[in-house]
């Protein structure tokens, strides 16, 4: 699978993720007597932050990852996974500019 399949199949992913997470997060909104917006666009920034989060921890690694290469002396690119971190970062920023896209309309 080339790169630009993976790009693309992580932005349909990401859109997929949106609707999903912005129609959880609008019933919960509901649920806590605000508008479906709020919690719409609250779910979609959470989700997408937390995404990021990962993106950070696929690409620089945990601590004893890190403490072991050091240790060792090997200092080699992270060997990252298939999808690797740029799968996660693309879905997180697709999912924070949803959020911020539905909390725009409030306004």
């Amino acid at each position: 699978m080339g790169i630009l399949e993976k790009i693309i199949t992580a932005m349909i992913r990401g859109l997929m993720y949106g609707l999903a997470f912005s129609i959880i997060g609008g019933l919960l909104g509901l649920l806590m007597k605000t508008s479906f917006l709020v919690g719409a666009y609250v779910a979609d920034i959470a989700t997408g932050c937390v995404a990021m989060m990962i993106t950070a921890f696929l690409s620089i690694g945990s601590p004893r990852k890190r403490f072991q290469r050091i240790k060792s002396g090997d200092f080699k690119a992270i060997e990252a996974s298939d999808k690797g971190p740029l799968y996660s970062g693309i879905i997180g920023v697709e999912l924070v500019v949803i959020g911020l896209a539905l909390e725009a309309f409030l306004h």
